[in-house]
Parts: structure tokens; sequence; C-alpha cells
């Protein structure tokens, strides 16, 4: 219930970095189709850099559920001044890996689990 000191993904750079042009390749999907989510990794520093870029999954509806779940993860290298596009893919249930379960979940992506620095997107799987 208390704020941690460090969240995942703290660390220390000599760079800056921002997520911008976010988009799913699809907002509403059925429980066995799966979804990619894309967006730039902008360096704004003056220092060549990597970002470790994290997706987390939060169900807001689910009072039970966890307060986010992480899925991914990628270290990304981004040149000083440049972007760097990447790209997620979700689990599909095809897969028999994860329970998927119909309702409105918001993507959270950034560079830290920190809530103040994720960004969101929603997603409807029905």
């Amino acid at each position: 219930t208390q704020t941690p000191l460090y969240p995942f993904g703290y660390g220390l750079s000599y760079t800056t970095f921002d997520y911008k042009n976010a988009k799913l390749s699809k907002d509403k999907i059925a429980s066995n189709e799966s979804v990619t989510l894309s967006f730039d990794i902008a360096n704004t520093g003056k220092m060549d850099g990597d970002e470790v870029a994290q997706i987390y999954i939060k169900n807001p509806n689910d009072p039970a559920g966890p307060l986010k779940a992480m899925k991914a993860f990628k270290r990304v290298n981004v040149k000083a001044g440049s972007a760097q596009p990447v790209s997620f893919q979700s689990f599909n249930d095809n897969t028999q890996t994860m329970e998927v379960r119909p309702g409105k979940y918001q993507i959270l992506y950034g560079g830290s689990s920190d809530d103040k620095t994720l960004k969101k997107i929603d997603l409807v799987i029905e």
C-alpha cells in the first residue's frame, strides 16, 4: 500500500526518453485473437542511450485482480536526437498460456512501473 522508493525500471541515465505515437493493431478483439501495440521511443537528450520499454495490462473492472500485470519488456538502443519504433504482440489464446477474460482493459507502457510515468491505451476484449 506504500509507494516504492525505487519502482521497477528505475535507473539513472545520461539521457531522457519520450514515448509517442502509440497505437494498437485493433482496439477491440475476440478472446482468441492477438493484438500488437506499437510506439516510438524518442531520445530527447544529447547522448545515446538504452531504454527498457515495459508493457503492463490492467483490468479496472476486476477489484480482486492485480493492480497491473507485467506482460513484456524490451531493451532498445536509441541514438541521441532520434526515435526507435517498438512493437509488442500479446499472447494468443491458442497458445493456452493465459486465460483471457472479456472486458475493457488498459494497456500501460513506459520505462518504469511507476503509475505516474506510464502512458495508457484502451483495449476491449469481447
